[in-house]
């Protein structure tokens, strides 16, 4: 993660109202990645690839973050467990 993207994801979340943590960088970051890549992911994909990239966290710690964005407007929830980032600001 760059430090200008890392800056990025940080004034999203400030944006909406949230505390800036490391779970909710690392997830932001992995769901950037995964919109670009593949259009948006699950909660169980995300988890799958954060901990395959050594963050030690369980699904329903992922599940409660990406539920607290959705409902922040920071990710969208596009379907049935389904997120993808919005790439505008």
């Amino acid at each position: 993660m760059g430090t200008q993207h890392n800056q990025q994801l940080k004034e999203r979340l400030r944006q909406a109202g949230l505390k800036t943590s490391l779970p909710r960088l690392k997830i932001l970051d992995a769901l950037h990645q995964a919109t670009l890549d593949k259009g948006g992911s699950s909660a169980r994909a995300l988890h799958a690839d954060l901990v395959e990239a050594g963050l030690p966290i369980s699904l329903g710690g992922v599940r409660q973050v990406i539920c607290r964005l959705s409902s922040h407007g920071v990710i969208i929830h596009e379907a049935k467990n389904r997120y993808s980032f919005s790439l505008e600001s």
